[in-house]
């Protein structure tokens, strides 16, 4: 037929509506990566905050031990301080994106989940075109997954879901592809492809498993009624290839992950057999009418509300009767998935993350076929527009509270552990199972006591003897109950802790390591400003701290006086005699430790004591220097000598810019050997063009 009638008799309304799907598509993607981009830089980790913390302090700890390793950190059950529960290629990337750039780990997080799920959507569209679905229905498909809620809120959380699912979808793709064409290379390709996807998450693997092993079945049948046995066998076993990849390397990972779990009495607990239970349900978990209603709430939530899904099932299956494919068969495959893992869907939305596209894609294919009818292009517009609009109150009534809500994450409580803790020691922790919320907004490691640990002595004792070797600052019990004193006794009397809680957060108490106790309670007292952080009134409390002189910030020489030394110049050994400052000077705590805040311009002037060779000192500046509206533009510290003539040698000199150069947001120590012929030291911080945000500090100066 000639080209020009092809396009005479090509269907007008498909030409028409070209243009519209594709600008309806567009639409739908601005709108997507505006709502979701919204409180992007924030660090509160709203929505199944239990999962995004756990995820987050594996990352956390990754970045920050340079621990890339297959048994990464987890810090929730005390040494090995691994549990993994899936393979890490998703917390890699974010580490090494956190490395890369120095963003912080909620924009890196949010940033590589955004960007897995946009890479997602090519492999729908042409999973859809490859399965003969018009260009039209194939972007109408496309833009409701965009405007579906579950896919805007937890494509920006800091979850392994949308990686999983670019796998998994992917995986379909190549392998209905190596189906039609099939090679070595793409064999290999596909397994590859779906090894990533069971291993990033089996659960939101599977799914999309099954619909390929449905593919290869009806493929096969196909090769053996058309040559016989030996085009079906070759077809079973390029199937076997694909599937065995994925299969046996999953296979693997469940033996090492539980090899690595064993070794803590914690992570013994969680092992892949004890999860089964919770992965699979049982018979009353899928027909169950408790379970079932609770399914459909968090179907509704944050896909189609069931009687859609049923509507949709209804009249797709009329409508495509003549059809190779059809909405039913993805609405089948969707109703599969959550009679197999029934527990996990009926418990957390965002599970429907791994198979939101099949009801919704059905419903797209449903609508693109009467859009290309006149008689029912009118009702599917209609239907179009009415489903936007449940999808957009959907998210406004479930999901928008959370990401609107302006937080930085955390409690009063864990700033207080944040800041005033020591960054080396773990916190145990009661009352939370095995949540990450208090370890990660705390950035500490945590040793979690879950509630059979407190009701067995037996497991109390296991937990505690594995923490012979580890540091431990503080009990947090965020649920105190006579029950369980005895448990909270037997804690911490084997860690050395205060008996009684001195600190209390709303109804959570906080029993502090006698070794720290008492400093920590004296700047507690001179930094109430943590929200519903409170000293507990016990007879022995400390008396409040006496209050040095303030400090003279107007440029000239002052004299530093006696509380001074003691107070303001804490971290400073020898305390300085004298001391000269623009800004002011003052003690702040950063990581557990009192630090010496040194905004430019400042000096310190320390006489060298005898028998002295070197000096030891760390050096920083403020989080607020890089994540503040405006930013510092460096700082350099600067160490100088006198000799007894009053020559000035200088030592030392650093700059650090942290809001240019990541490397510079940690605090760095270093040491240096001085000359037989210095007497005194000069220990100065100095602004370079601007002094906006150059909030310095000394962490230590020991001069020994």
């Amino acid at each position: 037929m000639p080209q020009a009638d092809q396009l005479k008799a090509a269907p007008a309304p498909t030409r028409r509506f070209k243009g519209a799907t594709l600008a309806l598509l567009v639409t739908a993607l601005i709108v997507h990566v505006l709502v979701a981009t919204h409180n992007f830089s924030l660090g509160n980790l709203a929505g199944h905050e239990f999962r995004q913390t756990q995820t987050a302090l594996s990352i956390l700890f990754i970045q920050k031990e340079g621990d890339f390793s297959l048994a990464y950190p987890t810090p929730l059950f005390g040494p090995p301080w691994s549990i993994p529960m899936e393979f890490p290629l998703y917390q890699w990337t974010v580490a090494g994106v956190i490395n890369a750039t120095g963003w912080s780990l909620p924009i890196a997080s949010r940033l590589v989940s955004l960007i897995c799920f946009y890479l997602t959507l090519p492999a729908i569209y042409l999973l859809l075109r490859r399965w003969k679905i018009s260009p039209d229905t194939s972007r109408i498909c496309i833009t409701l997954v965009t405007l579906t809620p579950v896919y805007i809120f937890y494509s920006r959380a800091v979850l392994i879901e949308s990686m999983a699912l670019l796998a998994s979808v992917w995986f379909l793709w190549a392998f209905d592809r190596m189906c039609r064409a099939p090679t070595i290379a793409g064999g290999l390709l596909v397994g590859l492809i779906g090894a990533t996807g069971a291993l990033v998450k089996v659960t939101t693997f599977i799914p999309w498993c099954l619909i390929a092993a449905a593919i290869g079945l009806n493929w096969s049948w196909r090769e053996w009624k058309r040559g016989g046995f030996r085009p079906w066998l070759k077809t079973v076993g390029w199937g076997s290839l694909a599937a065995a990849i994925p299969g046996l390397s999953i296979i693997a990972w469940l033996r090492f992950s539980d090899l690595i779990k064993a070794q803590s009495p914690g992570g013994a607990e969680i092992a892949s057999s004890a999860l089964s239970d919770v992965n699979f349900g049982g018979w009353q978990d899928r027909i169950g009418m408790e379970s079932l209603s609770s399914l459909a709430r968090e179907m509704g939530k944050g896909t189609l509300p069931w009687w859609i899904v049923l509507i949709v099932a209804l009249v797709g299956a009329f409508l495509f009767r003549r059809d190779k494919y059809r909405p039913a068969q993805l609405i089948a495959g969707f109703g599969a998935t959550l009679m197999l893992f029934p527990v996990l869907y009926h418990r957390h939305d965002y599970y429907f993350y791994a198979v939101g596209i099949l009801p919704v894609c059905a419903l797209g294919l449903t609508l693109g076929k009467r859009v290309n009818h006149h008689m029912g292009r009118l009702v599917a517009i209609i239907a179009l527009i009415g489903f936007v609009s449940l999808q957009v109150s959907a998210y406004r009534k479930n999901y928008w509270p959370l990401q609107d809500l302006v937080s930085y994450g955390g409690t009063g409580l864990t700033n207080f552990i944040k800041d005033m803790l020591p960054d080396n020691a773990a916190l145990v922790v009661m009352g939370q199972d095995w949540a990450a919320v208090i370890p990660y907004y705390s950035q500490r490691k945590g040793i979690m006591i879950r509630q059979n640990v407190v009701d067995s002595a037996d497991k109390l004792q296991q937990h505690l003897t594995n923490l012979a070797h580890t540091r431990v600052s503080a009990l947090i019990d965020t649920s105190p109950a006579e029950s369980d004193r005895s448990a909270a006794k037997f804690i911490t009397q084997a860690l050395g802790l205060e008996s009684e809680p001195s600190i209390t957060h709303q109804e959570t108490e906080v029993y502090l390591a006698k070794d720290i106790r008492s400093p920590t309670l004296i700047r507690l007292g001179e930094n109430m400003h943590y929200s519903g952080v409170e000293i507990r009134g016990i007879p022995d409390r400390p008396p409040p701290a006496p209050e040095p002189e303030p400090i003279v910030a107007d440029s000239e020489i002052q004299t530093v006086t006696g509380l001074q030394a003691l107070i303001t110049f804490a971290p400073v050994s020898p305390a300085p005699y004298q001391y000269r400052c623009k800004f002011g000077l003052g003690a702040s705590h950063h990581d557990g430790q009192t630090v010496l805040g040194a905004h430019p311009d400042s000096d310190l002037w320390i006489r060298r004591p005898a028998a002295t060779g070197k000096v030891v000192y760390g050096i920083g500046m403020d989080s607020g220097t890089f994540d503040a509206v405006g930013e510092s533009d460096g700082v350099e510290f600067v160490i100088k000598g006198v000799d007894a003539s009053g020559k000035e040698i200088e030592l030392a000199r650093h700059l650090l810019d942290p809001a240019h150069n990541a490397a510079d947001r940690t605090v760095t120590n270093f040491e240096i050997d001085l000359p037989d012929d210095i007497s005194e030291l000069v220990f100065s911080t100095r602004a370079r063009q601007s002094y906006n945000f150059d909030w310095a500090y000394w962490r230590t100066i020991e001069i020994r």
